[in-house]
């Protein structure tokens, strides 16, 4: 009986035992799944607003990208239409599309806008065409009036017209700059003065180089305008000069006389002609377009 009650109580303590460390191992996994969801959970909210940043970031730039992907293609295609209707024009591509002073890309993207000077009908820049001085095109009122200019036209005119008194508004670096572009030397100018008197004997000098070239040109004119009469004279049959020599004699007088005029003269005559002068620049490309309009071509 005694053993009978030994045995018992060892099988009833172990009972007891073992219960108790099924209990407290069920409560340890409780407590640590309880305790890793709170941490996930925890974990989740420290992230939740750091995810949703980055999303956002990365929409912003994808959607920043698209939009300057687009305004490049647009550009690019109005840059294309623009040089078709160049093109299609007849116009020069390069020369319209730069400045003849600085030479720079006009652009509506840049903010380099296309202007016009009043006196030579070049396209410039803005800012190579700020500069205003008044035109004296024998229109009455047309010297009170100041118009927008390139440099090389305030220059000589206001050198002509004014002795030059109003280039004592600019500073010395742009009466230095004009000189050199000009092949002046102004090393020996010490003072603003001087300068100003380097520009006036310039324009004088370039005033009697045009004196000068209108007198060879009206004495060329003069000698074909009897070269024509004495072909007149002259029969078909008996006539010592070919037509193409005496069509080139015609366009030798035709070319004195027009290059006896001045570039604004020259444009307007081509203007009255409808012959597009966007593309020339010198006084000989005028003179052979007009060449070409007078032969028909």
């Amino acid at each position: 009986s005694m053993r009978r009650r030994n045995h018992r109580g060892e099988a009833a303590r172990s009972f007891y035992e073992r219960h108790e460390r099924v209990a407290s191992t069920v409560e340890s996994k409780d407590y640590s799944s309880h305790g890793g969801a709170e941490s996930r959970g925890r974990s989740k909210d420290r992230q939740g607003p750091a995810s949703l940043w980055t999303r956002s970031v990365a929409l912003l730039r994808a959607a920043l990208s698209i939009v300057f992907g687009a305004a490049s293609a647009a550009r690019a295609f109005v840059e294309a239409i623009v040089r078709c209707l160049a093109r299609w024009l007849g116009r020069d591509v390069d020369l319209a599309e730069r400045c003849v002073a600085c030479s720079r890309c006009f652009s509506v993207w840049r903010g380099v806008w296309r202007k016009q000077c009043a006196n030579c009908r070049n396209d410039l820049c803005d800012g190579c065409l700020g500069k205003r001085h008044e035109i004296f095109d024998g229109q009455p009122g047309s010297a009170r009036v100041k118009r927008p200019v390139c440099a090389y036209c305030f220059f000589t005119l206001c050198a002509r017209h004014c002795r030059a008194r109003c280039c004592a508004d600019l500073p010395v670096r742009d009466l230095k700059a004009f000189l050199a572009r000009k092949g002046v030397p102004s090393r020996t100018a010490l003072e603003k003065s001087d300068l100003i008197d380097l520009i006036h004997t310039w324009s004088l000098d370039l005033d009697a180089a045009a004196r000068q070239h209108r007198g060879s040109s009206c004495d060329d004119l003069e000698a074909g305008r009897q070269d024509r009469r004495q072909e007149s004279s002259y029969s078909a049959t008996s006539a010592h000069l070919t037509i193409n020599e005496m069509d080139g004699l015609a366009e030798v007088s035709n070319s004195a006389a027009y290059s006896s005029l001045g570039i604004h003269e020259l444009r307007r005559l081509l203007m009255r002609r409808g012959v597009d002068t966007s593309g020339c620049i010198e006084k000989t490309e005028l003179v052979k377009l007009l060449l070409q309009s007078d032969n028909g071509t």
